[in-house]
């Protein structure tokens, strides 16, 4: 999970532009890389056109997938 949640920071991170912060607060307001954001604009409307309703779906990972290898596990230990 935290993996996910790092990977996505990245990519949020990738059209801010930089700030001389040693961490970045993502709540509050940013000056954005406009160049970037007009670059990935196609890829942007081609994914949300391939993912249609489903853009805005989400759902829990069964215990059994490890977050790491992505990948099922068959002997997981049951969480607490």
């Amino acid at each position: 999970m935290v993996e996910e949640v790092e990977e996505n920071a990245t990519a949020a991170a990738s059209v801010r532009e930089p700030l001389p912060l040693l961490y970045q607060d993502f709540g509050k307001p940013a000056k954005i890389n406009r160049a970037r954001v007009e670059r990935d604009q196609p890829l942007v409307e081609e994914v949300r056109r391939i993912l249609g309703h489903w853009i805005d779906y989400s759902f829990t990972s069964p215990e059994e997938w490890n977050i790491q290898t992505k990948r099922m596990e068959t002997h997981v230990k049951p969480r607490l």
